[in-house]
């Protein structure tokens, strides 16, 4: 087979971690391509998988014990874990006290009864406390549920394929410089991109989708940090490393409409309107019923300084559909306060209330505006 997309995701994964490290796995998805480059490959042994579907049964944690993962109980104490409900009314699985007892381990936190069950906001503070040093870093796949670290979203980094664990406070932001590298340097996408290779739903929705997302997470990262720069040189430069970051994750799935909708905003940014306009378009087109896609593309005109465009194009959504409460919306302030055009303005909020005399919301700003041309 040519299919080499699950080999290179396991790869993937395995690559994200600094040598010794410990991952957390969701399910069969992510893990047997991982497996697989271990055990197959010999690549990346010195990493500790821990599959929290398999970490619910007690045999598994055992072996993960003797495999090197710091689980600080005996194995008849293993054996005699099971759910609990704890004093804030949630359940904790044997998975998630797996996940505690495998973090305090690390950390040489000792661990008792009443921290193991403690709520996860205050397990958090108390394992992130004063003298946290970790043993060995760890991660947690992209793949594992929310559910799965309950009060450590705060201390989680993003790097591609894994969130490390760290104490400070990181609220799953983009390490950028690491997953940069990753994205650029070190992971493999062999036939990502051949459209005439098969791509199962898993392939599409886990393997590609969380591709897709760590260059959108990057992209959106870099675009933060543009808006912070007050050097333009720079601000382009990272505008247009974001730009390329939508626009790969666009060749991985290009049936993905949101990501053309990003590649159009940041080419509006960047001032490339007319490309901006072209992406807004195919948007436009593939989402009919969206009537904020549909209306992006007059927004798109009106950034460009194109106003009569965007008059038209606005205008030509309501002659179709004159009940389309964003195009009248767009309409109203493009008058407003693009072309100072009050008067304009107004007359769109008066077609709009003869159509829909309910509106209070409308009505309101109607009066508001008669008010200040008096």
């Amino acid at each position: 087979s040519q299919n080499w997309i699950p080999h290179d995701y396991g790869y993937n994964i395995l690559a994200t971690a600094d040598p010794g490290g410990i991952v957390f796995t969701n399910g069969d998805n992510d893990t047997y391509p991982v497996w697989f480059q271990q055990e197959v490959k010999g690549f990346r042994k010195d990493v500790r998988i821990v599959n929290l579907s398999l970490a619910n049964v007690d045999w598994y944690l055992k072996q993960m014990k003797r495999r090197g993962v710091p689980i600080e109980l005996t194995d008849y104490q293993i054996s005699q874990l099971m759910p609990v409900r704890i004093a804030d009314g949630s359940v904790l699985k044997v998975a998630d006290l797996a996940i505690r007892l495998i973090l305090a381990g690390n950390a040489g936190r000792k661990l008792t009864l009443d921290r193991l069950y403690a709520p996860a906001d205050s397990f958090a503070a108390w394992l992130f406390g004063p003298g946290y040093s970790e043993k060995q870093p760890v991660y947690f796949a992209v793949t594992v549920s929310d559910d799965n670290f309950v009060g450590l979203q705060s201390h989680l980094s993003f790097e591609g394929m894994l969130y490390r664990v760290t104490p400070g406070i990181r609220n799953k932001a983009v390490d950028i410089a690491r997953t940069r590298r990753n994205l650029a340097e070190v992971y493999r996408f062999t036939g990502i991109t051949d459209s005439t290779l098969y791509k199962d739903d898993n392939t599409q929705r886990i393997t590609l989708g969380n591709y897709v997302v760590a260059h959108w997470q990057l992209a959106m990262a870099l675009r933060q940090q543009a808006a912070a720069t007050a050097d333009p040189v720079q601000r382009r430069s990272l505008l247009e490393d974001a730009l390329a970051q939508f626009t790969m994750a666009h060749r991985i799935m290009p049936d993905e409409s949101a990501g053309i909708h990003w590649m159009g905003v940041v080419n509006a940014e960047l001032g490339n309107y007319g490309a901006a306009v072209a992406h807004f378009k195919t948007v436009a087109s593939r989402e009919r019923d969206n009537p904020y896609a549909v209306a992006q593309v007059g927004v798109a005109y009106q950034q460009a300084g194109m106003l009569d465009s965007a008059e038209a194009y606005f205008r030509g959504i309501l002659l179709r559909d004159p009940g389309n409460k964003v195009a009248s919306e767009r309409l109203y302030d493009l008058y407003l306060n693009a072309a100072k055009d009050p008067a304009k303005a107004a007359a769109v909020l008066e077609e709009w209330l003869r159509i829909n005399p309910g509106d209070a919301g409308a009505a309101k700003m109607l009066s508001d505006l008669r008010k200040q041309r008096r």
